[in-house]
């Protein structure tokens, strides 16, 4: 877990054959704006994350409400009413 610039924490962890990873703000343990982001290595999944947290400081309208974010809202790409695509194994 690291720290941006713009103040964003960014988490990361693998899962498949790929990594995801998110920002979060504060204290909160959520997707920064309910957003998952992948990356074929770790890397660049936390640069994506890094990018995502610079968009959102950028424009905050993107930062949505935990009953806009779909699915149980808790912001979880595990939980069971995530709306969250499902990866696809067939990546290489």
């Amino acid at each position: 877990m690291s720290a941006t610039s713009t103040g964003f924490r960014v988490h990361s962890r693998p899962s498949g054959g790929h990594w995801v990873a998110w920002v979060t703000a504060g204290g909160d343990a959520k997707p920064a704006g309910a957003a998952i982001l992948v990356g074929r290595t770790q890397e660049e999944a936390e640069a994506n994350a890094r990018s995502w947290g610079e968009r959102l400081d950028d424009d905050p309208r993107l930062l949505r409400a935990p009953q806009d974010a779909g699915g149980d809202g808790s912001g979880s790409p595990d939980s069971p009413g995530s709306s969250e695509p499902a990866a696809s194994s067939d990546q290489a």
